[in-house]
């Protein structure tokens, strides 16, 4: 005999905050789907991975204006290498610092974007130009008044490049996958 009758619907709790996300959760456990958390670890995933390239890559350009192409080009083939290994050590040194200086903006610009369902490389740029920009103006802040400062076109520029590099860096690492791990989403 076939049953014909419609399941019971189950209460589920509303939590205090209201937020429904517990709700939420329930409902896609109850539904055999606990796709949902993977979903969400591998985004957050992504976007550390990504943040992490993007950091190197930036490090590396501040480096490569450090070591001007010039100065390379003059040196001999030995000390040549020698140089670009500085170069390569001084940029794994400097990333950690180029993160930290960019976490907040470039996390902030990544969420907006990830809320938002941004997947376009134009976004990331003028995020990577943004973040670069606060980034030189914060250093330029908390020099000492009187002396040297960093206030001049070469550091500018040199920030600014770091800044497009690293936000094209991000997008193609994780930001043009936004629309995928949306998808991704919906279906689990």
């Amino acid at each position: 005999m076939l049953n014909t009758a419609e399941p019971k619907a189950r209460e589920i709790p509303i939590e205090p905050g209201g937020t429904g996300a517990y709700r939420r959760n329930i409902e896609i456990c109850a539904a055999g789907k606990p796709l949902g958390r993977i979903t969400m670890l591998l985004r957050v995933v992504r976007v550390l991975t990504g943040f992490a390239l993007a950091s190197f890559a930036a490090a590396a350009t501040l480096v490569l204006f450090v070591y001007a192409p010039a100065d390379t080009a003059s040196l001999s083939t030995d000390i040549n290498g020698a140089r670009l290994s500085e170069a390569g050590y001084f940029a794994l040194v400097i990333t950690p610092w180029v993160a930290l200086s960019a976490a907040l903006p470039g996390l902030a610009g990544v969420f907006y974007a990830e809320t938002q369902r941004l997947a376009g490389w134009p976004f990331y740029v003028f995020a990577g130009l943004g973040t670069a920009f606060a980034g030189f103006l914060l250093q330029h802040a908390s020099e000492s008044r009187g002396g040297p400062g960093i206030f001049e076109a070469y550091a500018l520029i040199a920030f600014l490049v770091a800044g497009i590099v690293g936000g094209l860096v991000y997008w193609a690492a994780s930001g043009r996958y936004v629309m995928r791990a949306v998808a991704a989403a919906k279906t689990s």
